[in-house]
């Protein structure tokens, strides 16, 4: 009995080993159809609702693909404005980093009497 269940272990093993391997192999391949597929169902309602506006079927799957890469358009745009920005004032940010990083220094030097070398000495492997 005992010999029987190691059997089974070391099956579900190679099984689950075989499986990692396919998966891993036909990944080119699955994850474009999983993707296909959870569009095809987000989108169906949208194309379904059309179709009973009364709109031909490849028409409203049409409609709905330049509905969705305008949405797509408009996220791109907008993050790359927000980078555009980032980029811009970074001296800015930049320089109020800066700033705060000095005062931290003071503080934590004149309120908390802790010198800045003393972490530059502290071995931290050894704590």
């Amino acid at each position: 009995m005992k010999a029987n269940n190691v059997q089974t272990v070391l099956l579900g093993f190679i099984a689950l080993v075989l499986l990692g391997t396919v998966l891993k192999l036909a990944g080119a391949i699955l994850i474009p159809l999983v993707l296909a597929s959870i569009l095809s169902v987000v989108l169906s309602p949208m194309i379904n609702r059309l179709d009973k506006c009364h709109f031909p079927r490849p028409v409203a799957v049409l409609i709905v693909i330049i509905f969705l890469s305008g949405i797509v358009f408009l996220i791109t745009m907008f993050v790359q404005a927000s980078i555009n920005s980032f980029i811009t004032e970074y001296p800015k940010y930049a320089e109020r980093f800066g700033i705060l990083n000095s005062k931290i220094i003071q503080l934590s030097e004149s309120r908390l009497g802790v010198s800045l070398d003393y972490f530059k000495d502290f071995n931290w492997a050894e704590r």
